[in-house]
């Protein structure tokens, strides 16, 4: 039986907005597969869609 389709356009974009603010805020994919109720799985695929990569590390600090 096939799942529902996640309605992420649907109210304006408001659940892709909440991902790029959620993203941009550091929050974890875990914390914010919870704070949307959608699955940590739906969120890698719409953060890949959306242009939302990893977080990379800054360089410099105190290496010597």
């Amino acid at each position: 039986m096939a799942r529902r389709a996640i309605p992420w356009e649907a109210r304006g974009h408001s659940l892709d907005r909440q991902l790029r603010r959620l993203a941009r805020s550091g929050a974890s994919v875990k914390t914010q597969s919870k704070i949307l109720r959608v699955s940590e799985r739906a969120i890698y695929a719409r953060r890949a869609v959306l242009g939302i990569g990893r977080k990379v590390a800054q360089q410099g600090g105190n290496n010597g």
